[in-house]
């Protein structure tokens, strides 16, 4: 397999590079006229005066013109080295259409020189999976205006390769999304909720519909008192391999969806939310299931605790009670965290080294 940001190089020749990604099937860079792209299939060109769009169509990403496509094709990085990527490559359009243009004589309002760069933001929206904490992915670009002399000279030497720096700093100003409020989290757990209770709700009368019918004849007198005997043993059997099984698959959906592509549940996905390593980066199914299991964990350990302080009052007791209410408001606490962190943090996202954002 061959290094393909040093043959892209190599065809960019002396051309000033301004950006470049390389992966194990493919490379990317950006020059100061245009962006190339080389996989296994080929060389691809794209004049950067002649870009008017910039996404990602499924695996594929895709820059095109007003008439043509002139790169489409898939490459193994991650969305933030994406991300970056194509702001750099937003900025070389519009410093691009804007020399084209004094070129061409073509006039340019006054109060916006920059007008004629026609890249909305619904068209860069795909690929925005990079992380930050202030405002929307690609937010519309401020008043740049024609440059008087030629922007700062970066040798390919001393140009950092984006895929070593996971970082958010790369881009901070042109990617930019928020940290989840409470109440977008507290909508998406609702929505999760409602989905899983429906499943198990289906599961309980897959494992357990038989053993009730049976008890609600034996209440009608059509059964004997053995067979209720019997249907009440096979209930909680059902019981026990439900609970397990509902347990098992609420990690799993947990685990798997926010480690996974989306980086988010249901629930999560339906409110534009989506959960992140502190870098900006997807997380593994470890660190998934460790956000779970804290999450599930830190309630039963604040219920076991207060349960061993309460035994010796009693439930019934003013103070049982009174303890009982602090147990509870300790658990609302971990959620409430989010309202007193930075970086809008619950407990167990600062157990796992997560964040939770808002596209």
């Amino acid at each position: 397999m061959g290094d393909w940001t040093d043959q892209l190089q190599r065809t960019a020749g002396a051309t000033r590079v301004l950006a470049l990604v390389e992966a194990t099937d493919a490379g990317l860079i950006c020059t100061e006229n245009e962006v190339l792209f080389l996989n296994a299939g080929g060389l691809q060109r794209a004049p950067l005066s002649e870009i008017t769009k910039v996404s990602r169509d499924g695996p594929d990403l895709v820059l095109a013109g007003a008439n043509q496509t002139f790169v489409r094709g898939s490459i193994s990085v991650d969305k933030l080295t994406l991300a970056n990527f194509f702001s750099e490559v937003k900025q070389a359009v519009a410093v691009a259409r804007a020399k084209r243009e004094v070129l061409l004589d073509t006039s340019v309002p006054t109060g916006n020189p920059t007008q004629s760069v026609a890249i909305s933001s619904a068209e860069m929206d795909e690929p925005s999976l990079g992380r930050s904490q202030v405002a929307p992915m690609f937010a519309p670009m401020p008043t740049m205006p024609l440059l008087a002399e030629p922007l700062p000279d970066r040798s390919v030497a001393s140009l950092p390769r984006l895929s070593e720096a996971p970082r958010l700093s790369a881009a901070r100003e042109q990617v930019q999304f928020v940290p989840a409020s409470f109440w977008w989290r507290t909508l998406a757990w609702l929505i999760d909720t409602v989905l899983l209770s429906v499943v198990g709700i289906v599961l309980l009368l897959m494992f357990g519909g038989s053993s009730l019918l049976a008890i609600l004849s034996a209440a009608n007198g059509e059964n004997s008192t053995t067979q209720l005997g019997a249907a009440l043993i096979g209930l909680f059997g059902a019981y026990l391999l439900w609970a397990l099984v509902v347990t098992i698959a609420s990690w799993l959906y947990y685990a798997l969806l926010e480690s996974g592509e989306r980086q988010g549940t249901l629930g999560k996905m339906a409110c534009g939310l989506f959960v992140s390593n502190l870098s900006g980066e997807r997380i593994s199914f470890g660190q998934a299931s460790g956000r779970y299991w804290s999450k599930v964990g830190v309630a039963i350990a604040i219920g076991v605790v207060f349960g061993i302080i309460i035994s010796p009052f009693g439930t019934e007791s003013a103070i049982g009670r009174l303890l009982n209410f602090a147990s509870s408001l300790a658990v609302i606490y971990t959620y409430a965290m989010v309202f007193f962190t930075p970086r809008k943090q619950t407990l167990y996202d600062q157990i796992t080294s997560t964040l939770v954002w808002k596209r």
